[in-house]
């Protein structure tokens, strides 16, 4: 596996869940009993990997509930994902509010739909509300690298700077986005940091600090 994807891994393990595994949450008090204890059963089935039987429960469960209410068919849609049913899935996410756990589900269906440029829009608008937390930042900077979006790259990774996440753990990152967009003294810059936290002198980061020093040195001679 690539640094970078190493570094993505042992991010998303560090800091924990969050929004990217956002799962059902408890509906809002004033439910008929009739819809709290399908919502209920939904949830059970859910966390028992039993997701058509999910989507069974949460569809009665909307239907019995409030509505419009954003639970249950929140919880709908991302059983309907769970369960492969991309389309059903987005068809629900197109009806709910642009919250930021729905926003994220509606990225990550596009994308199984192969609609990667869709998918990239809906996790911006997810990361502009300012309430994805550091676990699914990390996640979208390793995607948006895999994609090569560099300037993309550095605006979620400077978003991770802000929320305090060591510049050392994103420095690899940075540094492979950086000399991708040719701001090669940054970029070196950044190697040198994530060398300098590596145990001792990684391969795959001393080489791509060697590319980049020499692809310097070309521009400086040319």
């Amino acid at each position: 596996m690539a640094l970078r994807g190493l570094t993505a891994l042992a991010g998303l393990l560090a800091l924990g869940a969050g929004w990217l595994f956002a799962g059902a949450q408890a509906p809002a008090p004033g439910w008929t009993e009739e819809a709290a204890a399908r919502f209920n059963q939904g949830i059970l089935h859910l966390a028992s990997n039993r997701f058509p039987a999910a989507v069974e429960a949460f569809t009665a469960a909307a239907q019995a509930g409030p509505a419009g209410a954003f639970e249950p068919r929140y919880d709908l849609a991302l059983s309907q994902f769970r369960a492969h049913q991309f389309q059903e899935a987005l068809a629900g996410l197109e009806k709910l509010p642009p919250l930021p756990r729905a926003l994220v589900l509606k990225a990550r269906t596009l994308r199984s739909l192969g609609k990667v440029e869709e998918s990239f829009v809906a996790w911006e608008a997810a990361r502009r509300t300012g309430e994805l937390d550091a676990p699914t930042l990390w996640y979208l900077a390793h995607l948006l690298s895999s994609a090569e979006r560099p300037a993309e790259v550095l605006t979620v990774t400077s978003d991770l700077l802000a929320r305090g996440t060591p510049a050392d753990v994103v420095a690899v990152e940075r540094a492979d986005a950086l000399a991708k967009l040719g701001r090669l003294k940054e970029a070196i810059a950044a190697y040198r940091q994530a060398l300098a936290n590596l145990a001792p002198a990684d391969a795959e980061a001393a080489e791509q600090l060697r590319l980049a020093e020499a692809a310097r040195d070309r521009k400086s001679v040319g």
